[in-house]
């Protein structure tokens, strides 16, 4: 039936070339060179469906036609404890990824974390700088001779205090020893006493 079958096919390519070479006025090609080689056709066809057909044959006798051998005990339980130890491998390295998956998630966090101190810090260095460059422009003296400054202005101002009691009751004496007809200006000061008031005054400044 197969036999028919290519060789009904080869006899309709064959009357197709036939008449392709006609309408095309191809004069070489004749009947005898095209029925050489469609019969070299049929006859690869015919070796090519063989060893196909073969093959398979070989293929439905080993897999098909035949009843499967009873596996071995040994190299079933080796072929179990390699698949056992591969499934504890995938597990194990399953597990592995899990660890590092969560450890990259810390990282993650303690880096944001560190960029949030250093922008902290950086805003902190800043300020100092700016702060340094306002303090530049002041003349600030040192601390030591600040308290000595101020030691010195306190007995100087202690001096003046002293000083000025005792020209308030040398005034009180000058002044408690005018005659009462002596006359006097608004300031409620005597006249006659103009001269020494005039030194006093020169004696505060």
């Amino acid at each position: 039936m197969v036999d028919s079958s290519l060789e009904h096919a080869v006899d309709t390519y064959k009357r197709e070339l036939l008449s392709i070479a006609n309408s095309k006025g191809y004069e070489n090609i004749t009947t005898n060179v095209v029925d050489d080689s469609c019969q070299d056709l049929l006859e690869r066809m015919q070796s090519t469906y063989g060893k196909n057909m073969a093959k398979f044959e070989l293929y439905a006798l080993r897999n098909i036609f035949t009843l499967p051998v009873a596996a071995d005990t040994s190299a079933a339980a080796a072929t179990k404890q390699s698949l056992d130890k591969v499934s504890h491998e995938v597990e194990q390295t399953h597990h592995n990824y899990l660890k590092m998956q969560a450890q990259k998630n810390r990282l993650a966090i303690e880096c944001d974390q560190g960029e949030a101190l250093l922008k902290d810090m950086r805003s902190a260095l800043f300020t100092m700088k700016v702060g340094s460059q306002v303090l530049e422009e002041y003349s600030v003296a040192p601390l030591d001779t600040t308290v000595s400054f101020i030691v010195t202005k306190q007995v100087e101002l202690q001096a003046l205090c002293t000083r000025a009691m005792a020209i308030v009751e040398e005034m009180e004496e000058s002044t408690g020893m005018v005659e009462d007809d002596t006359p006097t200006n608004a300031t409620g000061i005597n006249a006659g006493q103009a001269l020494e008031t005039g030194k006093i005054t020169e004696a505060m400044r």
